[in-house]
C-alpha cells in the first residue's frame, strides 16, 4: 500500500537497459546520479489500476470464507492481493528514491523522510489503534459478549503491533512500519549491487521461513492431515512468537527485491528480466501444484514431491506465490496502457482509490473488526453464517458489494479528511517535535519490554 503521492513523482523508468545493466560497475555515485536523471517519466496508471483491483481482492478475502474461495482457484486470482502489494511497494519505493536522487545511507533516513512516513502510515495507524483501545475496555466495562478470534486476539499480539480489537489484515500493518527502517538500506544496496541485493533477499526470507519451521512446523505432520490444527502448526503453545515470522518485511524480502528489480525495466524483452521469467514459471508450477493436492481428487506423485519439498516454506505468502504474482505485474505493466486514452471518470476513481488503499485498509480493519466481533464469526472454523446467513455462499453474495462501498468509501473518505488537514496545518516546529516524540516513543515502546522473547522474537518450544 505505497503511497500513491510518492509515486506520483516517480522518477523515470530506465530505458536505456544497457546503460542500466552495467549499474554494477559504476562507482562513482555522481554517474549514477547522472544516468538515472536522464531517464524518461514513469507511467503510474498501471499501477493504480493494481492497486485498486488488489483492494477489492482483499475485501473479498475478507468477506468469504477460504472454505469456499478455495476449490474456486483463488490462489490463483483471488490470494494474490498482498503478493502484489508488496512487489507494488519495492517497485514505488525505489521509484520514489530515484527521482529524488538519493545514493547514500545519510540522504535515504532524513528525517523528512521519517516524517513523511509517519504523517503517512504511523498517525492513521495510531487513530486505529486509539480507537480500538477505547472500544476494548468500553466492552469490558459494560461486560458485553464479544466473538473470540483466537489466537490473533491475544493481549501478547498487541506487542507485534495488533490493536486492541482484531481485524483481519492487521498482520499487514506491522509489515508495512517495519518496510520504513528497511527500505532505504536495501534501496542503497540495490544500487551498488543489483544482483547481489536481489540474491541478498531471497536468501533471507528463505533462511526464515527454515529457521521457522525448524522451531515451530512437522512437515509429515502436514501430510498426514488434510487439516492443519494449530496443534500441527505449533501454533498452540507458542501462537504470538510464531506468528512473528509473518508479521515484519524480512520475511516479505523476495517480494520487494522483484519489485526494486523491475522499477528498473519491467519489459517483457528485456535481457535482465529473464531470471524472473524463469521464476514466474516456477511460481505457476508450485500454486498448479497446491491447488491440485488440496481441492481436487487428482492424485500425482510428481504434485506430492513439489510440496513436500517445499513444506518448510511455511504461509501464504512466500518466495514460490510472489513469483507467480509477478508474472501478473510484469502482464499488467506491458499490456495495460501506460497512460488512459482519455481522463474519463474510471480512470479518476482508479486513481482516487489507488491514493487511498492505505486508509482502505484500515477502514476495512475497522469495519470488520466490528463485523465479526459482535455478529457475524470470521474463521472457517464456525463458518460466516451464525447470525443469520445460512450454509450457502451464493445466497449472501450482497455482502461483498455492501462491503466494497462503506470499506472504499471511507477510506477515501478519511485520506481526504487527513489531506484537507495536512495541507492546513503545514509542518511547524511543534509539530516536527511532536513526531520526533512519537518516533522516540515507538522504538522504545517494542525494544523496552521486560519480556527478553518479544525483544528477540523468540520461544523456543
Amino acid at each position: 500500500m505505497t503511497s500513491h503521492d510518492e509515486q506520483q513523482d516517480e522518477p523515470d523508468r530506465l530505458t536505456e537497459i544497457n546503460e542500466i545493466s552495467d549499474i554494477n560497475e559504476i562507482t562513482d555515485m555522481n554517474e549514477v546520479r547522472s544516468i538515472l536523471d536522464r531517464q524518461p517519466s514513469s507511467p503510474t496508471f498501471q499501477v493504480d489500476f493494481l492497486k485498486t483491483w488488489m483492494m477489492l481482492l482483499v475485501i473479498m478475502d475478507h468477506t468469504f470464507s477460504h472454505a469456499f474461495l478455495g476449490p474456486l482457484g483463488a490462489i490463483f486470482w483471488e490470494r494474490i492481493s498482498i503478493p502484489l502489494f508488496l512487489i507494488i511497494m519495492g517497485y514505488n519505493m525505489a521509484l520514489s528514491f530515484r527521482k529524488q536522487g538519493l545514493t547514500t545511507l545519510s540522504e535515504l533516513y532524513s528525517w523528512g523522510y521519517f516524517r513523511k512516513k509517519i504523517e503517512r502510515y504511523i498517525m492513521p495507524y495510531l487513530l486505529l489503534y486509539g480507537f480500538h483501545l477505547l472500544l476494548r475496555l468500553f466492552v469490558i466495562w459494560q461486560e458485553i459478549p464479544v466473538n473470540r478470534n483466537f489466537p490473533y486476539d491475544l493481549m501478547d499480539y498487541m506487542w507485534l503491533g495488533y490493536t486492541p480489537f482484531y481485524g483481519p489484515g492487521m498482520w499487514f500493518i506491522p509489515v508495512v512500519i517495519s518496510s520504513i527502517f528497511v527500505f532505504p538500506f536495501l534501496y542503497w544496496c540495490y544500487l551498488r549491487q543489483p544482483i547481489i541485493t536481489v540474491m541478498f533477499c531471497i536468501m533471507i526470507e528463505l533462511s526464515l521461513h527454515l529457521l521457522s519451521y525448524i522451531l515451530y512446523l512437522d512437515a509429515m505432520a502436514y501430510f498426514r492431515s488434510e487439516l492443519l490444527t494449530n496443534i500441527d502448526l505449533g501454533i498452540a503453545a507458542y501462537p504470538e512468537t510464531s506468528q512473528f515470522w509473518g508479521c515484519h518485511i524480512f520475511s516479505h524480502c523476495s517480494a520487494i527485491a522483484i519489485g526494486m528489480w523491475l522499477s528498473t525495466d519491467h519489459s517483457l524483452s528485456a535481457q535482465r528480466n529473464i531470471w524472473v521469467k524463469v521464476l514466474v514459471l516456477i511460481g505457476i508450477i508450485y500454486v498448479g501444484a497446491f491447488y491440485f493436492y488440496r481441492y481436487t481428487t487428482i492424485s500425482a506423485n510428481l504434485v506430492f514431491v513439489i510440496l513436500y519439498m517445499t513444506a518448510w516454506i511455511g504461509g501464504d505468502y512466500h518466495l514460490f506465490t510472489y513469483a507467480y504474482a509477478a508474472g501478473i505485474f510484469l502482464l499488467v505493466m506491458n499490456f495495460i496502457p501506460a497512460k488512459p486514452y482519455r481522463d474519463s471518470r474510471f480512470t479518476k476513481l482508479i486513481q482516487t482509490i489507488s491514493k487511498a488503499t492505505y486508509h482502505i485498509l484500515l477502514t476495512q480493519i475497522l469495519y470488520f473488526s466490528l463485523i465479526y466481533g459482535f455478529s457475524l464469526y470470521m474463521f472457517d472454523i464456525t463458518g460466516v453464517h451464525p447470525n443469520g446467513f445460512d450454509d450457502v455462499p451464493l445466497n449472501y453474495l450482497w455482502f461483498y458489494p455492501l462491503n466494497v462501498v462503506v470499506t472504499f468509501t471511507g477510506g477515501i473518505l478519511w485520506h481526504r479528511l487527513e489531506q484537507n488537514f495536512y495541507e492546513k496545518q503545514r509542518a511547524t516546529d511543534k509539530r516536527s517535535g511532536l513526531y520526533r516524540i512519537i518516533f522516540i516513543f515507538a522504538i522504545m515502546f517494542y525494544i523496552l519490554r521486560g519480556n527478553a522473547q518479544f525483544v528477540f522474537f523468540l520461544q523456543f518450544p
